[in-house]
């Protein structure tokens, strides 16, 4: 009888899996039969682009989720690289007359806006005209939206012209009266990403390094803003100091906006400025159906090639996934644009704040060794620090925007003792046998010894020793001079360029000029890494993937903050890292 219900528990068990995987792959499959049906969206006449700003736009397109705690049903997110395209297609199809950005409170990283106002602006360089509308704006979204022919803000919106902010949450106080503590190590005075676990506040040098990079981007978005609307950059400084431009009214009597008006009035203004008569019909279209309008357009013939990979978010000893480099996945597809004899150029796309260690230095050496056969130039995202730093570092030409976030050339570690929190609060007691005098070496439920200690010390500082003389090696720099820029700093692209750790200002555009130049070639077609991959693919590599964590902390801001605290606590081996937490308003 036992074995009897053993089976049947074992049956139902794997029927209900069985019913679970099905539900969850069921929608994905219909999605993607669906679309396999249906056509794209016609592209008619008179038809305007519009752009709603969104604090996540990715460098190229994804497939994610579309509930935040479930895998089941993806949607593709429309990527930087796909959207400028579009953009650049738009401005010579006679079927689009114009674009409406959609402001509010959202808005990508600042890099990636001085992108799309590039492409903005090669857009009315076309004829054609760009408007702006919106109720709550932001700051970063008023400044993508700035350098629109029109400007309009609902009478009820705000506009948050208001300079910029950097914070973070410590969490040392609050560990202590869990019981928790750690012990830390750094290289670096301004390797601040461990600040949150042994300070309640921002280090001197912290704030030394945010207070300068903020400075520069903030100079860069006032410069761009003043020329946009014919201000005085000492003027406008004022007003925004000041806050006087909050509310429509007072925009407008600043010239910041062009009037004060509902979305109904937007459109009607919008049909005077395409000079429509009576019959002709407005079509709205948003640039990712438009993208997806086009995607077929046949690409340039040619036998030569330039790899475009683009590595976006945590440098991580797994498979690439949507936020993670990967070093499993990245290292294939090196090995493989190295073994591709048509591929004559490689341009690597970098927007990440580092990671692990043994990962990034992985890529490094995979990113050396392609460089050392084929033309390799790096175009840098709203950020490429630390081990997104080394891994850029033996690019032949790294490019920048004036507001990147790069540097920060250190490397930390960190090792929790639980004691507290289990013998102390807990009343639970650790005994332990042990054949060999490091046999426990790491147990997190007691304090570290000396000797364990000074094993981490070492590490510490041959990685940082070794980061220092890949920044050297990979920029043709005496290692003195690297140090001086090293000690953890972040810079702005315009101050990595003055002080030599990047070469050109740019974006891909301008990266792809160059990686053509260097491979003196006169025609090319682009080759997309990673590749696409369907939501059944995806769906198998998260179920092969160790960690099955959701993504819950684009949810809540409490959640955020718990994630933050959680990653500091579970970090294994060295890091090469951002600091954590950084708020930029």
């Amino acid at each position: 009888m036992k074995q009897f219900l053993k089976s049947v528990l074992a049956s139902f068990l794997a029927g209900l899996l069985i019913f679970l995987l099905l539900l969850m792959l069921l929608p994905a499959a219909f999605r993607r039969l669906s679309r396999s049906l249906a056509k794209n969206e016609p592209v008619k006449k008179h038809t305007i682009l519009k752009l709603s700003l969104q604090s996540a736009l990715p460098d190229h397109s994804t497939l994610e989720p579309l509930f935040p705690f479930s895998k089941a049903g993806w949607h593709r997110n429309i990527g930087l690289y796909e959207m400028i395209n579009a953009i650049k297609n738009a401005a010579n199809d006679q079927q689009v007359d114009g674009m409406m950005i959609e402001m509010g409170m959202g808005a990508p990283g600042l890099a990636t806006i001085e992108e799309l106002r590039e492409a903005f602006k090669a857009f009315q360089q076309s004829g054609k005209f760009i408007v702006a509308s919106g109720q709550w704006v932001s700051q970063k979204s008023y400044y993508l939206a700035s350098l629109a022919d029109s400007i309009f803000i609902e009478p009820s919106g705000i506009l948050m012209l208001k300079g910029f902010a950097a914070r973070s949450l410590f969490f040392k106080r609050g560990l202590e009266k869990a019981g928790i503590s750690f012990k830390i190590w750094y290289h670096g005075k301004y390797k601040s990403a461990t600040e949150p676990l042994r300070n309640t506040q921002m280090s001197v040098a912290n704030k030394e390094q945010l207070r300068s990079f903020l400075r520069s981007v903030y100079d860069q978005m006032l410069s761009n803003i003043a020329a946009d609307r014919n201000w005085q950059p000492e003027a406008l400084n004022g007003v925004i100091n000041r806050f006087e431009a909050r509310n429509p009214p007072a925009a407008k009597q600043l010239h910041l906006i062009d009037n004060v008006l509902f979305g109904d009035q937007v459109r009607q203004r919008i049909r005077a400025m395409d000079s429509l008569s009576g019959n002709d019909k407005l079509h709205f279209m948003s640039i990712a159906d438009y993208a997806d309008a086009i995607e077929n357009t046949p690409e340039q013939k040619s036998d030569n090639k330039i790899a475009l990979v683009f590595m976006e978010g945590d440098v991580t000893n797994t498979k690439a996934a949507p936020g993670k480099i990967g070093a499993i996945t990245f290292a294939r597809i090196f090995r493989d644009i190295r073994r591709d004899t048509m591929v004559k150029a490689v341009l690597v796309r970098i927007n990440s704040p580092g990671g692990d260690a043994a990962a990034s230095d992985r890529m490094w050496r995979e990113i050396k060794l392609t460089a050392a056969q084929k033309p390799l130039v790096v175009s840098m995202g709203n950020l490429a620090a630390s081990a997104g730093y080394q891994m850029a570092a033996p690019a032949h030409t790294i490019f920048v925007q004036p507001n990147t976030l790069t540097g920060s050339i250190g490397i930390f570690a960190i090792w929790p003792n639980l004691q507290g929190i289990t013998r102390d609060k807990l009343g639970i007691d650790l005994d332990t046998v042990k054949i060999g005098t490091y046999s426990d070496i790491l147990d997190p439920y007691r304090p570290l010894e000396k000797g364990e200690e000074a094993f981490f010390k070492e590490g510490i500082d041959l990685g940082y020793q070794d980061f220092l003389q890949k920044v050297a090696e990979g920029r043709n720099m005496d290692s003195s001079r690297v140090r001086k820029l090293a000690e953890g700093r972040i810079w702005s692209g315009n101050q990595a360029i003055n002080n030599g750790l990047a070469d050109r200002m740019g974006g891909i555009d301008e990266a792809l000029a160059e990686a053509k130049s260097l491979a003196n070639i006169e025609s090319y077609r682009i080759c997309v890494y990673p590749e696409k991959e369907n939501p059944l693919e995806i769906f198998s590599d998260f179920l092969g993937d160790e960690s099955l964590s959701t993504n819950a902390a684009n949810m809540l801001t409490l959640w955020h903050n718990w994630q933050t605290l959680n990653e500091l606590i579970h970090f294994k081996g060295f890091q090469k890292r951002l600091p954590f937490d950084i708020h930029i308003e």
